[in-house]
């Protein structure tokens, strides 16, 4: 069972396939709906929300319990860049990993990513998580991840489930029951999350990387980067983070890119 989740947690494809494969599965039982619902998309549904999002809270709320000391010289750095920055925190957990809080505008290293990385590379990881805290006030910020964010993500559901209910509602045999609507709004809910993995989620991480290369070395962020992933997940595409393959070849992109047109500029 680790390995299977592991496997999702690491490979898109295979998030998709999930419920592709549980549709297919199921549909010989359309006659019992409720089975349908339960096989085929709520089990599905909250195991995409528990590898997608349980997970990094999960992580999130171990890291802000252990112990840890505010890093003067990182925190100048961090409110230079952005001064709604409060504090840089290097927490005493024994992974190489780094984290930036909007609830608190904090960011979060861990002592032994400190202590593998050189003090350039450090700077690296910082500027990419500081591209991560908002620009606006606290109360802006709480407000949108506690009550804005999840309200659309249900407003979302409810207009997929009415649509779809109001679309089966055509057919006679569904016109009894909501549970069909409940099934492919719940299906097509996780696709539209997949969707937004590659194309929000993971772009995020993509445009804090340039903006890393940009205030460093591009090399430097790939150095830091290599030492944080373990050399088993370089091929991992998390639901909340591309793999490192993607990433360097991100950053390297995106320098060329800025290295041509600042030649085209300099043309001119």
């Amino acid at each position: 069972m680790k390995l299977i989740l592991a496997f999702l947690n690491c490979n898109q494809a295979a998030r998709f396939l999930m419920f592709i494969i549980s549709f297919a599965l199921n549909m010989g039982h359309w006659e019992t709906s409720l089975e349908l619902v339960i096989a085929s998309s709520f089990l599905p549904f909250f195991g995409y929300l528990a590898i997608a999002m349980g997970q990094q809270n999960v992580r999130i709320l171990y890291y802000e319990t252990q112990e840890g000391s505010v890093d003067p010289k990182l925190t100048a750095l961090a409110r230079e860049q952005n001064p709604r920055i409060s504090k840089v925190v290097v927490k005493d957990i024994d992974r190489t990993n780094a984290y930036a809080s909007n609830f608190t505008a904090s960011i979060i290293l861990t002592r032994k990513l400190v202590n593998v990385l050189s003090d350039d590379e450090t700077k690296a990881i910082l500027y990419h998580e500081i591209s991560h805290i908002s620009a606006y006030p606290a109360p802006v910020r709480v407000l949108v991840i506690t009550f804005i964010f999840p309200a659309l993500l249900l407003f979302l559901y409810s207009v997929l489930s009415v649509g779809f209910y109001a679309l089966m509602s055509l057919f006679h045999q569904f016109a009894e029951t909501i549970y069909p609507s409940l099934f492919v709004a719940s299906f097509v809910f996780c696709l539209i999350l997949l969707a937004v993995e590659r194309n929000g989620i993971w772009t995020a991480e993509y445009n804090a990387d340039a903006k890393a290369a940009y205030k460093v070395e591009p090399a430097l962020i790939i150095a830091a980067l290599e030492k944080m992933v373990p050399p088993e997940r370089i091929n991992c595409d998390s639901p909340t983070h591309p793999s490192l393959r993607r990433r360097i070849a991100a950053i390297r992109a995106h320098c060329n890119d800025h290295n041509t047109r600042r030649s085209d500029t300099r043309g001119l």
